[in-house]
């Protein structure tokens, strides 16, 4: 069990470390530049959402994968040509400083470019994960990260641009997509046309709490924007910490699902018995990351910054790992209803904090990122309370 977590693990470690460096590359472009990145990186997790649907699918049956693979390419274009038409005045949701406007206007057309690529290989990633192909995943992060550092160095010491880093992912994701494409088997699928409308019924619940999960997030970034650059600067590179460090829970996510589904037991007590088995790996392995990537990601600013922000981090682990082993089971029983629900209950919460934050904004910055501590922990509540339902 512990092994077969650790496989997991290390590719997403592998595509974690990857990101962070990343980050480390484009902060040191400076401060503005943090401030621009974290906006295209919550542009990006809406995209993410929307183009995700087939992917979302995959995760919870685990059947239609080519047909899941097609609905993402189809969202990922109508995503491309949403991007690339509103980047003129996209920027107007954000508070960002006048001069930076026509460069993050400029980084998000080139996002928009890039969309569908950077959508297929989120998919292909899941779709290697969820069928215990987590070698050939490492590999094929590796082979992604060799690629984009090499456009990064251009773009940041010689071009010092922050659109050509957006235009180097894309790149390095095209790249990706045709190695994994062939190499994980999913061109042997079969498949039907007629198949992708039975895959948008099944996941409508799911999506649509992935929407508003996504627009809590949304709304808790731009509000995060109203801090000030530098205290902007500091929950970005935070939020990047965290996701660092939140490897461990993502994997935890896959483990358990797929636990979940080769034993065909869809029970709390067995999802929580497959954490258990694997418990004191991730307490150690979500410790040391974050530390890591402070000092990779922290650019310019201070380490003694992160003090505070670090403990509401490592807060988060605790009420994570309650929310992801009640998702796992709230996930495959797939009620539409529900779903949407809990995606309610997030985005309500959100409202709450951000609310609380306006109104102490001398501490709006760690006030700020408690959200994924209260998030977890509210939703996870709902989900529990909900599966108990279902099974008396």
């Amino acid at each position: 069990m512990i092994l077969s977590y650790l496989a997991l693990y290390l590719s997403n470690i592998v595509d974690a470390t990857g990101d962070i460096i990343d980050t480390g590359f484009t902060n040191s472009l400076g401060i503005n530049e943090i401030c621009i990145f974290g906006i295209l990186c919550s542009i990006h997790g809406l995209c993410y959402t929307i183009c995700c649907y087939g992917t979302y699918v995959f995760r919870i049956t685990g059947k239609n994968a080519k047909e899941c693979l097609f609905l993402t390419v189809l969202l990922g274009a109508f995503v491309s040509v949403v991007l690339m038409f509103t980047s003129p005045v996209l920027w107007h949701i954000w508070y960002i400083e006048p001069e930076l406007r026509e460069i993050l206007r400029i980084c998000i057309f080139c996002l928009g470019l890039c969309e569908i690529p950077r959508a297929v290989s989120i998919f292909l990633v899941n779709y290697m994960q969820y069928t215990s192909q987590g070698g050939l995943c490492t590999k094929l992060f590796i082979l992604f990260y060799i690629c984009m550092f090499a456009f990064d160095a251009v773009a940041v010491f010689y071009f010092r641009s922050l659109p050509f880093v957006v235009i180097g992912t894309g790149l390095s994701n095209v790249i990706f997509d045709i190695v994994a494409y062939y190499k994980c088997g999913v061109r042997k699928h079969s498949f039907k046309l007629g198949n992708v409308l039975g895959v948008v019924q099944t996941g409508f619940g799911y999506f649509l709490e992935r929407i508003f999960s996504r627009l809590s997030l949304s709304l808790y970034e731009a509000s995060a924007t109203y801090l000030g650059t530098y205290e902007y600067a500091v929950f970005t590179v935070s939020c990047k910490v965290f996701g660092m460090a939140r490897v461990v829970i993502n994997t935890l996510q896959i483990h358990i699902v797929s636990g979940i589904r080769k034993a065909n037991k869809v029970e709390l007590g067995y999802a929580k018995n497959l954490y258990k088995g694997v418990r004191w790996v991730c307490i150690l392995l979500f410790i040391f990351p974050a530390l890591i990537g402070l000092f990779i990601a922290k650019g310019e600013l201070n380490a003694f910054e992160f003090i505070i922000p670090l403990g509401e981090i490592y807060l988060a682990y605790f009420s994570g790992v309650y929310y992801i082993i009640n998702y796992s089971v709230f996930s495959v029983i797939n009620d539409k209803k529900k779903f949407v629900v809990a995606g309610v209950v997030r985005l309500m919460t959100t409202a709450v904090l951000v609310g609380i934050s306006m109104l102490f904004r001398q501490y709006a910055v760690y006030i700020l990122i408690m959200y994924y501590f209260l998030v977890y922990l509210t939703t996870g509540f709902y989900m529990k309370w909900v599966i108990k339902k279902c099974t008396m």
